[in-house]
């Protein structure tokens, strides 16, 4: 259940930083922006707690720059307003670095590289893309997943588009026959099939994303959480959270396992 409040403030504040000094906020407050229904990356579990790759992850970013991290949820196209407005001062969604993002605002180093995926019903018959000519499908707006569906949508030839807020509620919608295919991130796909036998991963799309932590532009805060990152990839931190959400360790030489420039 998804708490009443739309800010959750969590525990950590005010650790000793490890590696890399405090960011100096006048509060010591970290605001960060994120979304739930995207499990394994964020999500609210049974007690209405908010959890999740992503969260672990700033909750140790926020330890290490010795400030309280709280989160504001929002839904996923709401996020770059946001930082723009300064409603918030970092945002983090599984959020996929791109050239029209990284040229409005700033990103960490990423630290996680996938590719997205389609999963559709295992009863509907649909087994490619070709499958879809002239059916709907579904995405949610605002992500590089929409992107993609726009951009191959004449190649297809898919029909209407659909939009959801979260996975849960595109595979709401997929369950009941509004749409013949959901179009996401393929780690969110897949950590779906660990619960529902009655859906299917068809396609992996070649994507090749990179998710980073998103921030204005010109942030000063950038190359304080950049480094953060950093020291969780060299001592090992960053490699329990991904075994922790994963069940494995990254893979050698991933974003998740070493450092990486900034884009």
């Amino acid at each position: 259940m998804i708490p009443t409040s739309r800010r959750l403030f969590l525990a950590g504040a005010f650790a000793l930083a490890c590696a890399v000094p405090s960011a100096g906020q006048a509060d010591g407050v970290l605001r960060v922006g994120t979304v739930v229904n995207n499990e394994p990356w964020e999500f609210t579990d049974p007690q209405g707690r908010l959890a999740g790759f992503d969260i672990d992850l700033m909750m140790e970013i926020g330890r290490r720059l010795g400030m309280k991290v709280e989160f504001d949820i929002m839904p996923f196209r709401d996020l770059f307003g946001a930082l723009e407005r300064g409603q918030i001062e970092a945002a983090i969604c599984s959020i996929t670095v791109t050239p029209e993002r990284a040229s409005r605002f700033d990103f960490s180093q990423p630290f996680y590289r996938t590719s997205q995926g389609v999963v559709v019903m295992r009863s509907s018959g649909i087994r490619s893309l070709r499958d879809l000519k002239g059916r709907s499908i579904g995405v949610e707006p605002g992500t590089t997943n929409e992107e993609w569906v726009k951009a191959n949508a004449r190649t297809f030839g898919f029909g209407a588009i659909s939009y959801s807020t979260g996975v849960n509620e595109g595979l709401r919608q997929l369950q009941a026959g509004e749409i013949a295919a959901y179009f996401g991130d393929l780690p969110v796909l897949i950590y779906q099939l660990l619960t529902r036998r009655d859906l299917a991963v068809i396609e992996r799309l070649p994507t090749h994303d990179l998710y980073a932590v998103m921030l204005p532009k010109g942030s000063p805060l950038t190359e304080k959480i950049d480094l953060a990152i950093a020291a969780l990839k060299k001592d090992g931190r960053l490699a329990e959270i991904h075994r922790k959400w994963f069940g494995q360790s990254p893979e050698p030489g991933s974003p998740s396992a070493v450092p990486m420039r900034r884009p």
